[in-house]
């Protein structure tokens, strides 16, 4: 229990156990694991934790890259948001991330009249603000990409007709029921909404200075996450679209943060051993490569070229509400779901590097 359980402080433990582990057996057979191989690996194994990525991974990973590459210099690596299972029509599928969207970071700054509370006003800038944020709240158009588009593939030829139908049609907007017999869960039916789409989440809102002050500007800070094929410039432009043309004129719209859409291949040793381990340890498990609606480290590590996929293995309980959990209150991961995942994981490791 406790605040980053999920994001990510369960993979983290689970990858410095592997570590450890790989070590004993270094040590077990008289070796230096710093510096000598390990027993049974071909590769070496390189773990490193950073700080700093929910704020861009600037100073972190962004700064590791820039100044000691040789510390993320592989074959492959491992980073969060992937391999969890997820129930959908009482089949168990493990989404592996091979991609994830970018985001986009805006402050609007909305500028009204400054006035008397005895006296209201149509400028007042807290009221055009709860305008601006109404506009932005409506979910956007369905897109599909390319790595949604080899999801849906995969799982329509896995699945029963009625359970892939019905996760397309939850994906899409055209169900908000997600499927007859609730074969989509609520959670999975969200995110599955935010991979189909870019979104804007309003997640600042700043205005006024007294009850009986007119508020003469306001602040919204969103979160805007884009799909592959969407740049700065597109999703201004639909920032600034959804304000329309008067209200778009007492709005500045400065752009805080960017960072691009990522996608890696899903033709790689490495994926395929992610997945064949997955099956390994569970037979009617469906692994399947997909994108997250969230932002990694990874958005860095490409730029040294390096396949990165998102595999944190853990095995879910059905009442488990994993997605529900991210930056949510009383964040939390099972034991159980951690006893299934290590193995898995260490698994892995030894499988590529062996």
């Amino acid at each position: 229990w406790g605040r980053g359980a999920v994001d990510m402080k369960d993979l983290i433990a689970m990858e410095l156990a592997v570590v450890r582990m790989l070590a004993e057996r270094a040590r077990a057979a008289g070796r230096n694991p710093a510096s000598d191989p390990i027993p049974g690996l071909r590769r070496d194994i390189l773990f490193t934790s950073t700080a700093d990525e929910e704020a861009g991974g600037h100073e972190g990973i962004g700064w590791v890259v820039a100044n000691r590459p040789e510390w993320l210099q592989a074959a492959g690596a491992l980073n969060e948001s992937g391999g969890f299972s997820v129930g959908v029509g009482g089949r168990r599928i493990y989404p592996i991330q091979v991609a994830e969207k970018g985001f986009a970071v805006y402050r609007i700054s909305v500028r009204g009249t400054w006035g008397h509370g005895s006296m209201p006003r149509p400028d007042n800038a807290a009221v055009l603000a709860a305008e601006a944020i109404t506009r932005l709240a409506v979910p956007g158009a369905a897109q599909v990409t390319a790595p949604m588009s080899r999801f849906m593939e995969v799982l329509a030829e896995r699945l029963p007709s009625e359970v892939a139908g019905a996760l397309h049609a939850a994906a899409t907007g055209a169900t908000t029921n997600y499927g007859a017999g609730n074969l989509v869960e609520a959670q999975t039916a969200r995110a599955l909404q935010a991979l189909f789409r870019n979104t804007i989440t309003v997640g600042v809102v700043r205005a006024g200075v007294k009850y009986n002050v007119i508020p003469g500007l306001a602040t919204i800070e969103i979160d805007c996450r884009v799909l592959p094929g969407t740049d700065e410039a597109a999703m201004r432009a639909d920032v600034i679209g959804r304000l329309g043309p008067e209200l778009a004129k007492v709005c500045d719209v400065d752009l805080v943060m960017f960072g691009e859409p990522v996608e890696t291949s899903v033709d790689t040793e490495l994926y395929r051993v992610l997945a064949a381990t997955i099956v390994a340890h569970d037979p009617d498990g469906i692994p399947v490569p997909t994108m997250m609606p969230f932002a990694t480290d990874a958005k860095h590590l490409v730029n040294l070229g390096v396949p990165c996929y998102g595999f944190s293995p853990l095995q879910m309980r059905p009442e488990e509400r994993y997605f529900e959990r991210f930056h949510g209150i009383d964040e939390r991961i099972s034991t159980s779901a951690l006893r299934w995942g290590l193995p898995v994981l260490y698994d892995a490791v030894r499988r590529f590097c062996g």
